[in-house]
């Protein structure tokens, strides 16, 4: 790689890289709430990480999730992403992940769930700016009609079936709040971390 090319590669580098990114470890965190200048970062974090090969091998992602989630337009963009993306990604949900954030921890190709997580899913909410009028009803309407689709078909594409998200919202019941413990017989994650059952915290253990 010439002195220009790596120079370059810095630049870009400092450009997208903040205390929320680990490119050695190839982490991304996701705290924060999603809107489109978060999708517009995360996106391409995605695509700088996934040029960057070992032994010519493209090694996982690691997406660590504790996010109240946001814009239904912006975790789009950002699952699109995630579906471009060559190198296989691990979803890790640490804390509590809602709405969006919850639906960006289910898409990951492996998805792993700390011991203390908890996931909240919701019925699908576009927010409505600006007037509103009888033309921003219908518009809207038709608006949040479109995401729900997408988003009830991308939710169970990613549970296998596991669970029918569209008779649940049929009957009455728009929201859903799952600790780790139900997050796999519900098809919403694969693996449960739990400590090492030998671990003793305090002063003793270094």
């Amino acid at each position: 790689m010439s002195e220009e090319t790596e120079g370059q590669a810095d630049a870009e580098l400092q450009a997208i890289t903040s205390a929320k990114v680990d490119v050695e470890g190839r982490r991304i965190y996701v705290t924060q709430r999603l809107d489109g200048e978060v999708a517009c970062w995360f996106i391409q974090v995605l695509a700088f990480m996934d040029d960057l090969e070992e032994n010519g091998e493209l090694e996982p992602i690691h997406v660590y999730v504790n996010s109240p989630g946001g814009d239904v337009a912006a975790f789009l963009a950002m699952y699109d992403a995630m579906r471009c993306t060559a190198a296989p990604i691990i979803t890790h949900l640490m804390g509590e992940a809602a709405s969006g954030g919850a639906m960006l921890f289910i898409v990951g190709d492996t998805r792993v769930a700390s011991e203390h997580s908890a996931l909240l899913l919701h019925e699908p909410q576009v927010e409505v700016e600006g007037r509103f009028t009888a033309g921003t009803v219908v518009r809207e309407g038709v608006r949040s009609s479109w995401f729900a689709e997408r988003l009830y078909h991308i939710l169970e594409a990613h549970t296998h079936g596991h669970t029918q998200w569209r008779k649940l919202l049929a009957d009455g019941q728009d929201h859903w709040f799952m600790g780790a413990e139900a997050l796999r017989s519900h098809g919403l994650a694969d693996i449960t971390e739990v400590p090492d059952p030998e671990f003793k915290p305090g002063p003793e253990a270094e």
